[in-house]
């Protein structure tokens, strides 16, 4: 049985991968393609002609549902809604029905742990009920295609037989026919068991240089030479016979011709065979071409991902010691297309297809696919893991090397990740999960290595998904808070202000700490959402903290690098201002050195910031990005001196000389300066002595909670 094609549309790559190896499971079902929102899975389904969408509502571009309307509209397939808004007798869910959704299915159900497998195994039953429509669709088209390419041939052979009746009349006819078809007619009679030509008339005669006065009285040897007079032979034979049409194609000439057969009586009695034949070089090639593509990848050449999967399939079935399946991605491909332009990133992407092909030129089985715009996955043998890893590398360096292009040296960076090991146990879609999540692992690394599978990368992968699952709604939910550190100033025994810093717990997930989920919110656009909500929490309780200690203490906010690249940014920080009465001079942004690498945008919102009248400091100096060039050229009020470099002052010489610059600079530059980090009165005496004296760390507090902030504030200044 042929498996049903299955597209899955979700813009998480992760949820993408946990569908896939769920329709892996069961073999009723091959997955064909993945698409990210929904004019892309729009444009796939136009090309790959699935039999099954699963979609998701949430995404950028194009949203799921008004996807499925289009879909329902131009291309009709069952479509089945999986969403963590679908759950059952939402208003998304019935929205889903109503546009001609063929169901809905609630994806937290599969991305939360369930040791009996109900929920998937409910979810591909779903999918096999809606796969039941397309089925009874598909036969009533089928039955209503083959019936009228029934009656076109009767048809088109009434006319044939009316040329015996009425040759006068249709000969002229036929003769226009032929040359618009590329086409020729011959009659045929038999005589002493070989087919005699009587008569010959089409466009196909003339391309041959064969004139039909010459044709007449020649045998189908003659006619055609050996081998396709043979073959046909059998097909006269029947039409002799009395059998009323007969069809056939073969190759002539360097032509593919379709061929028609009727047998001509008179009298009750064969007299002749008609034949017609047509050119159809063309369409065949463009099948040929649809084969193509439906295989391969049209601008690379190489396989796709549906052939490597069948290539992988019959490989794990063969004796070896070790598989290695290498999954390959371009590191910021989309700014090279940006950049340089399209043209550009196509041949930088023929490259790279070339230069992992050649890796495998003396292997015995190397397979290499372009499986996604900028995704590559090179499959091998080998006789250990030891050449596998060496292989591996080979692959690695090769890719590394810059490329040429019209006398430009465009560098090239890679994330790779490697699963290599026996399979047993293992089918191709659980093979290729496993070498893309180690490929997604190196590049939230930051990219640019290589990294091998390991077991606990899965569970890794599943508590990401629930982590960006949960993020969309924990805001609605009400699960974030704000704590405060205070920033401690020593010289004059006060609290200047207090840092926010985000805590979230989740119902399910329980405490998660901020190092695991902003990482998380800033690759998508939750990250805009949560540091509004941020800025708004933390603005309030300033204006409440001003009231109660009659002091102007700031309140300091972490921008996240979207944030900052927002252009609404200005605008939302004027408008919470407005609405919370906090004084602009006590809120205090805070952005890290990464933030200001596009130098000139950097300045632009920084001075539009400043004119509305907010404090800017940069967070975590000292880290290496900034150009020192650069420093005194932003409005900036406050370096923080980044708490790697604090935290072992007085045992690192290193870190030790770096902060006494860091403090120098500040100084010469005329800006305030905070010390993070600081834990003990030791580091906190060499601050002191360097002329930092504005400190935050646990040395002084911990972050507290909003209700505990006041009796942090009066402890700190009455122990000064």
């Amino acid at each position: 049985m042929t498996p049903y094609k299955v597209i899955i549309v979700d813009d998480s790559s992760l949820v993408r991968s946990i569908l896939t190896k769920l329709f892996a499971k069961d073999e009723s079902f091959m997955v064909v393609g993945e698409a990210r929102d929904g004019l892309e899975a729009i444009e796939m389904i136009v090309s790959k002609r699935p039999d099954l969408v699963t979609m998701d509502i949430e995404m950028p571009v194009m949203d799921g549902l008004t996807a499925l309307k289009q879909i329902m509209h131009d291309c009709p397939v069952p479509v089945i809604m999986v969403s963590s808004y679908t759950d059952e007798g939402s208003d998304y869910a019935m929205e889903s029905i109503d546009s001609g959704a063929s169901d809905f299915f609630f994806k937290d159900l599969l991305l939360q742990p369930s040791g009996d497998g109900l929920h998937e195994d409910n979810f591909l039953l779903r999918c096999k009920v809606a796969l039941k429509q397309k089925d009874s669709l598909m036969s009533d088209q089928l039955f209503k295609i083959q019936e009228q390419n029934h009656q076109l041939i009767l048809e088109s052979f009434s006319h044939l037989v009316k040329i015996e009746e009425d040759l006068a009349i249709v000969h002229e006819e036929l003769r226009g026919t032929l040359r618009g078809q590329r086409g020729l007619i011959l009659k045929l009679c038999r005589k002493d068991g070989k087919y005699i030509c009587m008569y010959g008339e089409g466009e196909l005669l003339h391309l041959f240089g064969m004139p039909a006065s010459h044709l007449v009285g020649k045998d189908s040897v003659e006619l055609f030479s050996h081998e396709p007079a043979c073959y046909q032979e059998p097909f006269y034979n029947q039409a002799w016979n009395g059998e009323k049409l007969v069809s056939y194609e073969m190759q002539w000439k360097g032509l593919y011709l379709l061929t028609h057969l009727r047998p001509v009586f008179r009298g009750g009695e064969i007299m002749s065979i008609l034949m017609i034949s047509f050119d159809i070089s063309p369409q065949r090639q463009m099948e040929q071409r649809v084969v193509f593509l439906r295989d391969n990848d049209a601008l690379t050449k190489l396989p796709n991902r549906a052939s490597l999967v069948r290539w992988l399939d019959d490989t794990i079935r063969q004796p070896y010691s070790f598989l290695t399946i290498a999954s390959i991605d371009l590191d910021h491909f989309k700014v090279v297309n940006e950049v340089f332009g399209r043209n550009v990133g196509d041949r930088i992407l023929q490259i790279v297809a070339r230069r992992i092909e050649n890796c495998g030129l003396y292997e015995k089985q190397f397979y290499t696919a372009r499986v996604g715009g900028d995704e590559f996955i090179c499959a091998y043998t080998s006789s250990n893991e030891k050449s596998s890893r060496l292989l591996a590398e080979a692959i690695f360096q090769s890719l590394m090397k810059p490329i040429s292009l019209d006398d430009q040296q465009l560098p090239v960076r890679i994330s790779m990740g490697i699963f290599s090991r026996e399979t047993s146990g293992f089918g191709a879609y659980e093979l290729l999960a496993n070498a893309e999540n180690a490929m997604y692992f190196a590049r939230k690394q930051g990219g640019h290595q290589m990294k091998f599978w390991e077991p606990s990368l899965n569970e890794q992968i599943k508590r990401r998904v629930q982590i960006e699952l949960q993020l969309k709604r924990a805001i609605e939910r009400q699960e974030f808070r704000l704590v405060y550190q205070p920033q401690y100033d020593r010289k004059n025994g006060r609290v200047i202000g207090f840092e926010s810093l985000i805590r979230w717990n989740n119902p399910i997930l329980g405490q998660v700490p901020p190092v695991e989920f902003i990482p998380i919110a800033e690759e998508s656009d939750c990250i805009i959402e949560i540091g509004e909500w941020v800025l708004q929490q933390a603005c309030l309780f300033g204006k409440k903290l001003h009231a109660e200690t009659c002091a102007p203490v700031k309140i300091a906010v972490n921008l996240s690098s979207k944030q900052f690249a927002d252009v609404r940014l200005c605008d939302i920080v004027k408008h919470i201002l407005a609405n919370t009465g906090l004084n602009p001079g006590c809120l205090e942004l805070e952005i890290t050195e990464s933030m200001t690498m596009d130098v000139q945008s950097t300045l632009a919102t920084m001075r539009e910031l400043k004119q509305i009248g907010v404090k800017l400091a940069m967070d975590d100096f000292g880290t290496g990005y900034s150009s020192l060039r650069w420093i005194k050229e932003f409005p900036l009020d406050c370096l923080k001196i980044d708490r790697s470099f604090i935290m072992d002052i007085c045992s690192n010489v290193y870190n030790h000389s770096i902060v006494r610059t860091i403090t120098a600079m500040s100084d010469s530059l005329q800006l305030e300066m905070i010390a993070e980090g600081v834990e003990d009165e030791d580091t906190a005496q060499i601050l002191d002595g360097f002329g930092c004296t504005m400190h935050q760390g646990y040395y002084y507090s911990k972050p507290v909670e909003e209700h505990e902030v006041l009796d942090a504030y009066l402890s700190l200044t009455r122990n000064s």
